[in-house]
């Protein structure tokens, strides 16, 4: 198993729940040398590597193998799974994979901060009902 940081949507702990299929605990976390930026007509981010940056996100311990497949559909084609360090709270590191912006799609990063709100938390909870629409529950 290993650790998952969370941004931008899967903040959304109900979206998350629904991806893991389980009950989860998470902790906020810190990736430094890297910066948050919106999608062009998007309600949703993507991170790219940036030097004295930093995103704040959510820490989510003990991801079982089998769901990385769903996170990875979920997050599809714009991002790659990487793995980084981020800082916890007691300024301990921890290892954890999270979802960075593709090369090839790095262009439709507008050049404005993405922030956690109304608006995300409204598309999440709408990527949330459609996921477990699909799932049939």
């Amino acid at each position: 198993m290993s650790n998952l940081f969370c941004y931008g949507t899967l903040m959304y702990k109900p979206l998350l729940r629904a991806l893991l299929e389980r009950d989860l605990s998470a902790e906020p976390a810190t990736l430094e040398g890297y910066a948050c930026f919106a999608i062009r007509s998007a309600a949703y981010p993507g991170i790219v590597a940036a030097e004295g940056n930093r995103v704040s996100g959510l820490l989510v311990r003990d991801i079982p193998p089998g769901a990385w497949l769903g996170l990875d559909r979920y997050e599809g084609e714009f991002y790659r799974r990487e793995t980084v360090a981020v800082v916890l709270a007691d300024d301990s590191e921890v290892e954890a994979s999270t979802y960075v912006m593709r090369p090839r799609f790095r262009s439709r990063l507008s050049q404005r901060a993405w922030q956690y709100g109304p608006e995300a938390e409204r598309y999440a909870a709408a990527q949330c009902e459609a996921l477990l629409q699909r799932k049939g529950r």
